[in-house]
């Protein structure tokens, strides 16, 4: 984990699969063509984290997301409330 003050990134493979697939599975109600770049809220037993990703324009993976940074100082728990996600462009 890289942390800073108040702040902590946590590598994607130290992040839950379930929460991963709803990262995944909101990222893909964002229409085709829309987005650049978005950004998560997760709302865990814990408290509010928020995941960034970007859309890739290039290569065999062109049109789909790519979550570049997971930010939260606490990812245990299950989540409640969802997953929200707001896109830029």
């Amino acid at each position: 984990m890289s942390e800073q003050p108040g702040v902590v990134v946590t590598p994607p493979h130290l992040i839950g699969d379930s929460i991963k697939r709803h990262v995944e599975a909101t990222l893909g109600t964002i229409p085709p063509g829309k987005g650049h770049v978005a950004e998560l809220s997760i709302t865990l037993e814990s408290g509010v984290n928020v995941a960034y990703a970007a859309r890739i324009h290039d290569g065999p993976r062109a049109g789909e997301w790519d979550v570049v940074a997971y930010v939260g100082k606490n990812w245990n728990g299950p989540i409640q409330g969802g997953v929200n996600v707001r896109w830029i462009k």
